[in-house]
């Protein structure tokens, strides 16, 4: 098997593992895969379903996404199909391809998140319930990376291990690789939305914000949320090892599903918030603001 993980690789391994415990704890953090400048090369022409890379990778949904991408983001569509080509020359798995198609994206929103926050507010819906749907099965499966310890464990693994382990988990055609690849093509769908029918969001309101803080007390109600609202009054130490044991896919979905029952108008305006949040001093700052006091585990991010 080929593993890209040499110093030149433009596709590093670590965004992977960064992306999958942040899809297990609600997509607050983001991966970001830099790309080498490369000389100028003439236009290839030929159709995106003949490329090497849509024959070894043929199915459906991958040309969707290769599609999505060529016509969004071109240059990044041409620096995906060099390079996998010669991965395919030197013997590249369809296992190998599918993380280095992943991989072509970040899965984050940091990259055109100012056309993102642009775009119609369904993109951000459908995302929110498309994140929320593969946690709940997650959950209903109980996987290991619902569990806290379990990504501790991950991270405290050798590169080898730890790429192995995620490379088993996004294998070709597998359910999270054919889920990241829907994700995927709804992101670059809300971004060229959002660079050709641009739209203007207002921030939120109090109103909006008190209704959050409404929304996030009945969750602390909920049993799922149990233990999370007992830990609220406990030393960070004490929220760490609660957070470690709890089951963080069910908590992340039924978060989404409070939110995704919010209005419209409402959730369009949590958008421009998003964009404040990019930094972590601002992910606490504005989590504060929005959940008042409740916001006790706050600290232990």
């Amino acid at each position: 098997m080929v593993r890209f993980v040499t110093r030149q690789s433009p596709f590093r391994m670590a965004n992977i593992i960064t992306f999958i415990a942040a899809l297990l704890t609600i997509g607050t953090f983001v991966a970001i895969v830099m790309w080498p400048n490369a000389p100028a090369t003439p236009a290839d022409t030929t159709p995106l379903t003949e490329r090497p890379l849509a024959e070894a990778l043929n199915d459906e949904l991958t040309h969707a996404y290769l599609t999505t991408l060529h016509r969004v983001e071109p240059k990044l569509s041409r620096e995906l199909h060099e390079t996998a080509e010669q991965a395919i020359a030197d013997g590249a798995t369809q296992d190998d391809l599918a993380i280095m198609v992943i991989s072509a994206y970040n899965i984050g929103l940091r990259h055109g998140f100012d056309d993102f926050i642009k775009a119609d507010v369904k993109y951000f819906e459908k995302m929110l319930k498309l994140i929320q749907t593969e946690l709940s099965s997650l959950s209903f499966n109980d996987s290991k990376f619902c569990r806290m310890a379990s990504l501790e464990t991950l991270s405290q693994q050798t590169p080898e291990q730890a790429i192995a382990e995620i490379q088993t988990m996004l294998a070709y055609d597998s359910r999270t690789y054919q889920w990241v690849l829907r994700y995927s093509v709804l992101k670059l769908l809300a971004i060229d939305d959002g660079r050709t029918n641009p739209k203007s969001y207002k921030r939120m309101t109090r109103a909006d914000k008190a209704e959050f803080q409404a929304m996030f007390m009945r969750l602390l109600r909920s049993r799922s949320f149990a233990q999370l609202s007992t830990a609220r009054s406990a030393s960070p130490v004490a929220q760490r090892q609660a957070l470690k044991t709890m089951n963080l896919c069910k908590v992340g979905a039924e978060a989404l599903a409070a939110v995704n029952n919010l209005p419209p108008d409402m959730k369009s305006r949590m958008l421009i918030e998003l964009k404040k949040m990019q930094k972590k001093s601002e992910i606490k700052k504005q989590a504060r603001e929005l959940f008042g006091d409740s916001c006790g585990l706050c600290s232990a991010f």
